[in-house]
């Protein structure tokens, strides 16, 4: 099964926002909640200035490095961009792997190596490494497609909890 994609700025943004989204509301949420209550104590309770400045510091560094990480990540993408054919590639999805194939090159993967599929109103995020994935906009694949990337994902798990 074969769905032919074309990525634009609007997109791959979009799904970069996505992404940072789930990973900061997943893993960063209460490290941030503190960092907030840590902050905000500095001001109401008395502490050496050193120890203030440096919590300060401390707190303010998280959005800081979430922002950066943000536009180094779109920098990044949007240099892969301009170097597929206006934007095209195709993926296709068998029993053995995916492959993804542009101007650039072919990649095939295996199966094993894609840990999640996450779902925005936009578009899905096939992961398969940390921090890395492929974006599959909602317009351009199919239901059927994205199905039966669901039940490689799910035999897979299944697979891995036997061992």
């Amino acid at each position: 099964m074969t769905a032919a994609l074309c990525y634009n700025r609007a997109l791959l943004k979009q799904a970069i926002c996505n992404y940072i989204k789930r990973v900061y509301l997943k893993r960063m949420l209460w490290m941030s909640i503190a960092m907030i209550f840590v902050l905000v104590s500095f001001f109401f309770f008395e502490v050496s200035p050193w120890l203030q400045a440096f919590g300060i510091v401390t707190a303010l560094t998280i959005p800081t490095m979430l922002i950066l990480g943000y536009w180094f990540r779109i920098q990044e993408s949007l240099k892969r961009l301009a170097l597929l054919d206006n934007g095209r590639f195709s993926v296709t999805v068998s029993d053995s792997g995916l492959t993804v194939e542009s101007a650039m090159g072919k990649s095939d993967m295996k199966w094993l190596l894609f840990t999640e599929l996450w779902e925005f109103p936009t578009n899905y995020l096939l992961l398969y490494a940390n921090h890395q994935f492929i974006t599959l906009p909602r317009d351009q694949v199919t239901t059927a497609f994205i199905g039966f990337i669901r039940d490689k994902l799910l035999a897979n798990s299944t697979e891995a909890q036997r061992q």
